[in-house]
């Protein structure tokens, strides 16, 4: 079985987003997790210390938008001569996606999402079998993903604020989780959308 991580970053003020799915025919909610005040090393130690070793990833899909380190420490411990010059993987990124957000890239995370979605490849939890903090994170996940909309800019382009007064870091997680997993689904078309820029 395959898994995968989406990851939306943050620390001190706002929240990270984590969500860990599994892979096969489709894609499932294995775990999720909403986190607060943290660093991002203490971020990454919990990935690596914890997750991964529960959940070893086949990918890590994650906002590099900001936070560069914290990317390359991931794929640095998936992949050990990604720090290595004399490796012939130095500088490869093999099993982390780093994903720079722009407006143009936040559209094609949604439409890849939409898409998942309409074609029931990703399949959600049953409430009788989560675990019910687990489950509650999933029902804020659905509360996101309903509120989230986006709105056209001064110049006509669709944009993607953060809703006043609310958070969308679980479905940010969810939609990178998506775009790194559909490469492993059994009929992925180059065709799908593409949004890495880094």
């Amino acid at each position: 079985m395959k898994f995968g991580y989406g990851i939306d970053l943050a620390q001190s003020l706002n929240y990270c987003g984590i969500v860990v799915t599994s892979i096969e025919e489709q894609i499932r909610l294995v775990t999720i997790k909403k986190i607060k005040n943290s660093t991002y090393p203490e971020l990454s130690n919990l990935l690596i210390d914890d997750l991964f070793k529960r959940f070893l990833p086949s990918y890590v899909c994650v906002d590099y938008t900001n936070e560069k380190s914290f990317s390359e420490t991931l794929e640095a411990h998936l992949n050990s001569g990604f720090l290595d010059q004399s490796s012939s993987s130095y500088k490869k990124w093999q099993c982390v996606e780093p994903v720079v957000f722009t407006q143009a890239s936040k559209l094609q995370l949604k439409q890849n999402a939409r898409e998942l979605f309409e074609k029931k490849y990703f399949v959600w939890p049953k409430k009788e079998r989560s675990d019910p903090v687990i489950w509650s994170l999933v029902e804020e996940l659905r509360e996101q993903m309903i509120r989230e909309a986006g709105t056209a800019g001064p110049d006509g382009q669709l944009r993607f604020p953060k809703p006043a007064g609310y958070d969308n870091d679980l479905i940010i997680a969810l939609e990178l989780n998506l775009y790194g997993g559909k490469k492993f689904l059994p009929d992925f078309t180059d065709e799908w959308f593409y949004v890495s820029g880094y």
